[in-house]
């Protein structure tokens, strides 16, 4: 017999899985319902860009473009294993604010609503996890629960 959860969890034992914080959320927002993203699950040199980019935007917005200027995501292997992949397939686009302690990532895991109207083939892997995500997970944009991301 099929053990769903037996399954997922050594997909997710898989050293590249366990590399790629874009993976673990995705199934973790199914798993438990955990939509929370942490500085310390990125591997250390998608951390060191994430931590540039802050840094080099300072606060306010930050979008898909912006993070354009810091690296090109070229096919699915770039985004879920290139550093510039992992921030813009986990974060997309975020807020950085400014505390008495220093910057500050601000986001909450989520899928836009331009998902609902997409087809579940068609264009892509993509697609089919957005619009599961969207449609069954607990990661529909304004549903998720908002997350703070320390910058050193």
């Amino acid at each position: 017999m099929w053990d769903v959860n037996k399954d997922i969890t050594d997909f997710i034992k898989v050293d590249a899985v366990r590399e790629t914080v874009a993976i673990r959320k995705y199934l973790s927002s199914f798993i438990d319902n955990n939509t929370s993203v942490a500085m310390g699950d990125f591997p250390e040199d998608t951390q060191e860009l994430l931590n540039h980019i802050v840094k080099s935007e300072g606060p306010g917005p930050v979008t898909k473009e912006d993070l354009a200027k810091y690296g090109k995501v070229d096919g699915w292997k770039d985004m879920l294993f290139s550093p510039i992949g992992q921030v813009s397939n986990t974060l997309g686009q975020f807020n950085v604010s400014e505390t008495s302690t220093g910057l500050q990532i601000e986001d909450s895991y989520d899928w836009s609503p331009a998902y609902t109207d997409m087809p579940f083939f068609g264009n892509g892997f993509r697609n089919l996890m957005g619009k599961t995500a969207f449609e069954f997970g607990v990661s529909q944009e304004g549903n998720s629960n908002p997350f703070t991301i320390p910058v050193t």
